[in-house]
């Protein structure tokens, strides 16, 4: 039995880019976005102390440790956010054409709690199951609106880990009714908004060292990752214009 934060996020409109693509026998060019992603995921792993659990497709599954500071997991919820608005808007500019996107970006949710690992047999990896993992899914699989997008949903226990004042002024508290768990029945869940601090005056946080003003300047890895992502995208373009 281990403690985890779960955390799950969803890449908004990916079946209708994915449709898109497919118009125009392209769906290849999907892998291009999912590259970027994993390459921010890769890179920022040993910093905020989590492992990719599973790919979905359109999202993934990330299990932090438990002693992690619940604060430094929002800090990589806006690093995350911010990085999702990016890559999205360039990727959309360049490979989707035909379709209008209600919502661009990504949808999350967190939970913390007891996982119980097993292997189905020795040629898989570790899996885990426990009402944590659940719980996350069915969350994130509530934020469904346009209002929703770029949203993190958490348990009231999580929330009243928040100490700093901006961070919890950033979060809004909300019901849902979770599909099948609890008995369906309302609970009080909160939402934190990382685009709160996209129209922030950066001015007011007076300590120059406060990891959250660093990250609203930009780390100058972002620019590396950026790098890395357009020369992958050459190399794919080179196979796609050899097979046609």
């Amino acid at each position: 039995m281990e403690k985890k934060y779960v955390f799950v996020f969803d890449i908004c409109s990916s079946t209708k880019m994915i449709e898109n693509l497919n118009e125009e026998d392209e769906v290849d060019k999907y892998n291009i976005l999912i590259f970027g992603f994993d390459q921010f995921l890769n890179i920022k792993k040993d910093k905020y102390c989590y492992e990719i659990y599973k790919f979905l497709g359109d999202g993934y599954i990330l299990l932090f440790d438990a002693k992690l500071d619940f604060e430094e997991l929002l800090m990589f919820t806006l690093e995350l956010t911010f990085f999702s608005e990016d890559i999205l808007k360039w990727f959309i500019e360049n490979y989707i054409s035909k379709v209008q996107l209600s919502r661009i970006g990504i949808t999350m949710a967190v939970t913390k709690g007891f996982l119980y690992p097993f292997r189905r047999n020795e040629d898989i990896n570790l899996e885990y199951i426990g009402l944590p993992i659940t719980l996350a899914c069915r969350l994130q699989s509530t934020l469904k609106d346009r209002k929703h997008v770029n949203k993190l949903l958490m348990p009231l226990s999580l929330h009243r880990k928040i100490e700093n004042y901006l961070l919890w002024k950033a979060c809004d508290k909300k019901e849902r009714i979770v599909p099948n768990i609890y008995d369906n029945t309302s609970r009080k869940y909160f939402e934190f908004n990382p685009i709160f601090f996209r129209s922030f005056d950066i001015s007011l946080i007076k300590n120059p060292t406060t990891k959250l003003k660093k990250i609203l300047l930009e780390e100058p890895d972002k620019l590396k990752m950026f790098r890395k992502l357009n020369k992958k995208i050459e190399e794919m373009k080179k196979v796609y214009r050899q097979s046609e």
